[in-house]
Formats: structure tokens, C-alpha cells, sequence
């Protein structure tokens, strides 16, 4: 949301914005956004009520009541989609809202509760290694990345 309390569109967040953690239940600060064109890629739309719903990669967690974090395929159906995806590491928290859904954010999955044993862990995309790999990219903070062509065999 911005100053005014209206939601705003995650393409449009860059590096120094604030947005809501729910693992903090406050504001944080986004430390690099990273943005990238799926070319039919596996996607889930998640419904909630009073929201837009969100589409969202099969594989990114998403979190539930009690603090339960699961992937998108144990909530909606599978659908191959071509759209821009965006992520952000934040500066504390592990977490962000996107359409009313507490998701992930990239490089620490331990200050949103999830340990390396969870199923949700991910020793890239959760962990140190997916921030020190971006930090590589010229246009970090907010890194654009160049269009992938979803392959089959990347489905896990």
C-alpha cells in the first residue's frame, strides 16, 4: 500500500519502498525487486475474498492461518500462463502481502518461520545464494531479468 492506504501494483515497487510484512506485522523496507517475462510458465491463481486474487509461480509458498506455509498447487489447479513475475528481498521479515496473500520473499526463509527441514524451504531461492547471485546482475537493486521459455522438464 502506499502513504494513502491504497494497494499498489508489485511491478511498480522498486528498492527503498515500503511494503507490509506479516511475519513482522509491520512495514519493511524492499532492498532489491527482481522482475522477469515467464513464457508459459506453471502458474496458480489464488482466490481471497474482498481481493483481485493473485497469480503466482506453483512453487512459491504462500502462508495460511496458524503460520502454515504451503505451495499454490495444495490450493488451485496448475495453468500454464505467460506474465511478468516479480520478487523483492526485503530487509527484514521473509514475508510480503500481494492481493491479501502472505508469500515469500527471496533470500530468508528463516525470519518468516520456515526452517530447512519445512517443505517449503528452498536452498536457493530462500537462502543467502539467490541475494549474492542478483547482486551480480548490472542493474541491481531492481533487477530485470531477460524472458524465460518455460521447459517441461523444469516442472518438479
Amino acid at each position: 500500500k502506499d502513504g494513502c492506504g491504497s494497494c499498489l501494483r508489485a511491478d511498480s515497487l522498486r528498492s527503498g519502498d515500503l511494503v507490509y510484512s506479516p511475519t513482522l506485522r509491520r512495514l519493511v523496507t524492499i532492498v532489491a525487486t527482481t522482475r522477469q517475462l515467464l513464457i508459459d510458465a506453471p502458474m496458480c491463481f489464488l482466490e481471497k475474498p474482498f481481493h483481485d486474487g493473485l497469480w503466482i509461480t506453483f512453487e512459491h509458498p504462500v502462508c495460511m492461518p496458524q503460520n502454515n506455509w504451503v505451495r499454490p498447487t495444495t490450493l488451485a489447479a496448475t495453468r500454464r500462463k505467460t506474465m511478468t513475475v516479480c520478487n523483492f528481498v526485503l530487509s527484514e521479515g521473509g514475508s510480503y502481502m500481494a492481493n491479501g496473500w502472505p508469500v515469500l520473499s527471496l533470500g530468508d526463509n528463516a525470519a518468516a518461520g520456515i526452517s530447512p527441514i519445512h517443505p517449503c524451504y528452498h536452498r536457493f531461492w530462500g537462502a543467502q545464494p539467490v541475494i549474492d547471485h542478483f547482486r551480480k546482475e548490472p542493474t541491481w537493486p531492481d533487477v530485470e531479468l531477460d524472458p524465460c521459455v518455460w521447459r517441461e522438464e523444469e516442472v518438479v
